[in-house]
């Protein structure tokens, strides 16, 4: 059995970027969540029980509001609270061996081991910077890219699409 071998270490600016892919992918919930809202008070200007001005600056006040989150949790709150997770996991700085199969990925480190099967991730995803490896809907293994030949990376991703998982940040069903 062929096995395809890397090392990688992440570095701050790894977890930053997966936090920044997450929020990212969660941002069509945060603006379906606003278009409720706009419904609920075009709702209410329908059956007359406000007026225009009053729905011009409710519907003005909730796409600002959107607009602000997305703005204090990219540039404030997710970059403080990286630093802070990043610098109190010591398993997160350590140097990290990736062994891949046509099985599974393992993941080998000082503080222990993982072997994830390629049918058991449950999504995957990408930017230019890093590829991650879901186990389940909220937790992430992340490769960076640039520690990691692409030949590498391409098998993962080969690997992933073969066992059913098709597109980037589709959960398995």
């Amino acid at each position: 059995m062929t096995e395809l071998r890397g090392e990688l270490q992440l570095a701050e600016g790894d977890y930053l970027a997966f936090q920044r892919l997450y929020i990212r992918r969660m941002l069509p919930r945060l603006g379906a969540f606003a278009g409720v809202v706009l419904l609920v008070i075009a709702g209410f200007w329908l059956a007359g029980n406000i007026s225009a001005e009053v729905v011009l600056g409710a519907g003005l006040g909730a796409i600002l509001m959107v607009v602000a989150i997305w703005a204090v949790s990219h540039f404030v709150t997710i970059p403080w609270q990286v630093r802070r997770i990043y610098r109190e996991s010591a398993a997160l700085r350590e140097r990290v061996e990736i062994v891949c199969d046509k099985e599974a990925v393992r993941f080998v480190q000082a503080s222990g081991n993982w072997r994830l099967k390629w049918a058991e991730v449950a999504r995957w995803d990408e930017t230019d910077a890093i590829f991650c490896l879901f186990p389940n809907r909220a937790m992430a293994h992340l490769l960076p890219k640039r520690d990691l030949p692409p030949e590498l990376i391409d098998y993962i991703r080969a690997r992933l699409i073969s066992s059913g998982l098709s597109k980037p940040w589709k959960l398995r069903k």
